[in-house]
């Protein structure tokens, strides 16, 4: 121990002293990766909720409330019909916003399945995963629980997936798909 503190410091910070020093006089000029511009620039107000590591954290927590599993399809239309308005939001809108987060697929617009929408996820989950730890006298058992497990994962991931790059990809010309393809 104390060979490695006598080598940190009678040999790994002198030569760092000396060779900060040599590096900032012998160089002359500084040579920055990058510029400063000059032109001040606006700074921003304050951050919009959802942008704090908290804020976030409390929009999942909301939007993985089991009780929204509980809403009807006509409710769940009806709130995602709210938000496109662009009205101003009150205290059920706000509601709102969580059920249609929880509930409605981004890009498609489309009501989730109920076992597909992520509240639904760690109920569904969670006995499969406990099944499948639980010791089996065959291992058919076993694969047959890992074989659910992963089946039910595979349909929620592509169920809520972002399909948006299927989209673009669907507006490319014939020469950018053959490009992507090949």
């Amino acid at each position: 121990m104390v060979a490695v503190c006598s080598i940190c410091f009678f040999v790994i910070l002198p030569l760092n002293l000396v060779g900060t020093i040599l590096g900032r006089n012998l160089s002359g000029q500084p040579n920055f990766p990058c510029r400063v511009n000059a032109v001040p620039r606006p700074i921003p107000e304050k951050k919009c909720e959802g942008q704090s590591f908290f804020s976030r954290f409390k929009i999942w927590v909301n939007i993985l409330d089991p009780t929204f599993l509980l809403s009807s399809d006509a409710t769940i239309k009806r709130a995602h019909g709210l938000l496109r308005g662009g009205q101003k939001l009150d205290e059920w809108d706000k509601e709102a916003v969580t059920l249609s987060l929880s509930s409605v697929h981004a890009d498609s617009g489309d009501v989730l399945p109920l076992m597909l929408r992520p509240a639904a996820f760690l109920s569904t989950s969670a006995p499969l995963v406990i099944t499948s730890f639980l010791p089996h006298t065959n291992v058919k058992y076993a694969l047959l629980w890992q074989f659910f497990l992963q089946s039910y994962q595979t349909r929620f991931t592509l169920a809520n997936r972002n399909s948006s790059s299927e989209k673009n990809r669907a507006r490319q010309p014939t020469w950018a798909k053959e490009r992507a393809t090949a």
